[in-house]
């Protein structure tokens, strides 16, 4: 089964209302730009109100399918404002859902509950008509939940919400989101890349976070920040190599077992996925290189890689593993590591 990461990749971009009358060679150089700043996938608009976009184009299943065509995920979102449109919100919602796997609600000011409740009865509704269909649901909203009176809608929410994205555009709301979104998970941030919300150190703040996946608001800005997000997030191709592997001692032993272990409260019964596969016995091997790719954030997961070959992949923190026929290759945001 496609898990979130599958599907957003480590760094997802989103792109903004601008596309909403584009062509499709522009969703393409968006697309060729994106991948060459190592951006893993584009979040795109594909409605809101009630509608979807992109008819005169092809649809928007012609828009992810060109963009996909580039070598970068396409990812839907969809932007709702309830109230007397729900219901066609809901169905499109659902339509995208089912063709595309996949879809992101963004739900913002319209739903903050003000004591009145029909943003309650909003969400219970949107709820209700997703949790059965089959798919991905994703919920993009406030980094401070609690003080936009969103508790009641999240929690309406929650059983058909399988991630949250919080707005995480500001250093305050980067220090609050995480004890805002306490008893919400998975919880993966998306950071503004134009400082438009107050002070903003999005270096430290995608540093804090240590998130498997990482958010940007939005394409538009992607340009004037590559330079200066260059090494807190990786962008940019090209292959990591390190050093040669030495003869761990007993302490560095306990310590990989420990890192390892770091992420199992992400699995069933806190159980770390085995550390005796080849994956896990290479990843070792890599962190006594110094490569920090953090504990697992999934099981050993069967897939194909681009050629059709079938291999065996295993997410963690900050990169991915690949194994096919006893060899095991690690990528991070930049490329290969050898």
């Amino acid at each position: 089964m496609a898990t979130d990461i599958d599907y957003l990749g480590q760094m997802p971009l989103f792109v903004g209302v601008e596309s909403q009358y584009w062509q499709l060679a522009q969703f393409q150089n968006a697309a060729s730009r994106a991948k060459a700043l190592g951006i893993s996938s584009l979040l795109i608009k594909v409605g809101e109100a009630g509608s979807l976009w992109y008819g005169s184009i092809g649809g928007w299943q012609k828009v992810l399918s060109t963009i996909a065509a580039v070598g970068v995920k396409a990812v839907p979102y969809y932007y709702s404002d309830g109230g007397g449109v729900l219901a066609s919100e809901i169905a499109a919602l659902t339509t995208v859902m089912k063709a595309a796997g996949i879809v992101i609600a963004d739900m913002e000011i319209q739903y903050n509950d003000d004591a009145h409740d029909d943003q309650v009865h909003w969400a219970q509704q949107v709820n209700a008509a997703l949790l059965p269909v089959p798919g991905i649901f994703g919920v993009c909203t406030w980094g401070d939940p609690a003080e936009q009176n969103w508790q009641h809608v999240m929690a309406a929410l929650a059983p058909c919400t399988n991630f949250w994205m919080p707005q995480v555009y500001s250093d305050y709301l980067a220090s609050v989101y995480k004890t805002q979104y306490a008893g919400y998970s998975p919880v993966y941030p998306a950071f503004d890349l134009a400082g438009d919300f107050g002070p903003n150190n999005i270096v430290a703040n995608v540093r804090a976070a240590q998130s498997p996946i990482i958010a940007l608001w939005e394409y538009q800005e992607l340009a004037s920040v590559a330079a200066t997000l260059s090494t807190a997030l990786q962008f940019g191709g090209g292959i990591t190599t390190m050093p040669k592997p030495t003869t761990p001692n007993q302490y560095q032993i306990t310590a990989a077992i420990t890192e390892w272990e770091s992420t199992a409260a992400l699995f069933p019964g806190s159980q770390s996925p085995s550390y005796t596969t080849g994956i896990a016995k290479a990843w070792q091997e890599r962190y006594f290189r110094g490569q920090q790719l953090g504990g697992p954030t999934s099981g050993e997961l069967g897939t194909i890689d681009w050629g059709g070959k079938s291999i065996t992949r295993q997410y963690f923190r900050y990169g991915r593993a690949e194994w096919n026929n006893g060899s095991c290759r690690f990528f991070d945001g930049r490329g290969e590591i050898l």
